[in-house]
């Protein structure tokens, strides 16, 4: 009779079960080490298998991107927001020129849409942190050079904004150059 030495082989209803249980720890940004401390679960079962079966290894790294997803959907979710503002902001000014509103429904009107320094703030730190702009406004690119045209047609979105900041403060100049420039 030979005796068979070492660990019997993991079955797919112990690598389902030991999923189960790394998911929660995993999901709340564990690494795979802790998890499986937390769990009890062999750390070296668990690499070998990650590094065998491509199925397991997708579910587990699912599991650990699944904090930094819901952080960047909060993100976006929020700069989604902030856009919705500034498109709402020109469509107030277009009606402004367009003579659809008066300047003091403006005034009344761009309250609920001016956007904040809170909000500036935020943009600037996404943009200079954000894996898909840091390469752009991260490192200090200067990018007016590489391509000199403005992507918004004779104007940015930041001098709008402060031009609508100076004519909620009730600044002639500022309103006279908006209507230059729009």
């Amino acid at each position: 009779m030979e005796k068979k030495g070492g660990r019997p082989p993991t079955t797919e209803e112990t690598l389902d079960l030991y999923l189960r249980k790394l998911e929660p720890f995993l999901k709340s940004g564990q690494t795979l080490y802790r998890a499986c401390l937390n769990t009890q679960i062999p750390y070296r079962t668990v690499k070998d298998w990650y590094d065998k079966s491509e199925g397991f290894s997708q579910k587990i790294d699912a599991f650990l991107s699944y904090t930094a997803n819901l952080i960047n959907n909060l993100h976006f979710s929020r700069l989604v927001g902030i856009a919705t503002k500034q498109n709402k902001m020109q469509e107030l000014l277009a009606d402004l020129k367009a003579g659809k509103i008066k300047k003091e429904d403006l005034d009344k009107l761009c309250v609920d849409y001016e956007i904040s320094d809170k909000e500036w703030k935020f943009i600037a730190w996404y943009a200079t942190h954000s894996y898909s702009t840091r390469e752009d406004y991260g490192q200090g690119i200067d990018r007016a050079e590489e391509n000199p045209q403005r992507l918004v047609p004779e104007t940015d979105t930041r001098e709008v904004a402060e031009l609508l900041q100076a004519l909620l403060h009730k600044d002639n100049a500022a309103e006279e150059k908006l209507l230059q420039v729009s």
